[in-house]
């Protein structure tokens, strides 16, 4: 099945993020989280987008801190955009229990320059 990557921007504040097996310190600011789908990408990203769900990834948890911003969905994926990120501030361990290549999928960037970043190297036919 061929799979997409999407990137779900946040807006954060200071605190700290507790999932049932570990804690992470957030710095107030503008976060991307970068994650992958099939066919049904609209579900998963409008998951993200709400604050009532049960919790069963990391991601879930970002909505007790963090408000949704908006999304953008490339046909690529999930691994290959986050190679496009190296470089960047990442939170470490987040969101990457299926990808042990990576530090983590939460990164902190402005979603205007992430945007342009990603439109710039992803080459749309």
């Amino acid at each position: 099945m061929y799979r997409k990557g999407y990137i779900v921007f946040y807006s954060c504040n200071k605190g700290e993020i507790v999932t049932r097996s570990r804690k992470f310190e957030i710095e107030e600011g503008q976060y991307f989280y970068v994650g992958s789908c099939g066919r049904s990408c609209s579900d998963r990203i409008s998951r993200h987008m709400r604050k009532c769900k049960n919790k069963f990834w990391h991601v879930d948890y970002l909505t007790d801190l963090c408000t949704p911003l908006g999304s953008l969905i490339l046909p690529i994926e999930e691994r290959e955009i986050v190679k496009m990120f190296k470089g960047l501030r990442v939170v470490h361990r987040f969101g990457n229990g299926d990808d042990r290549e990576s530090e983590g999928h939460l990164f902190l960037g402005r979603m205007k320059d992430i945007i342009i970043l990603a439109l710039e190297k992803v080459s749309v036919k």
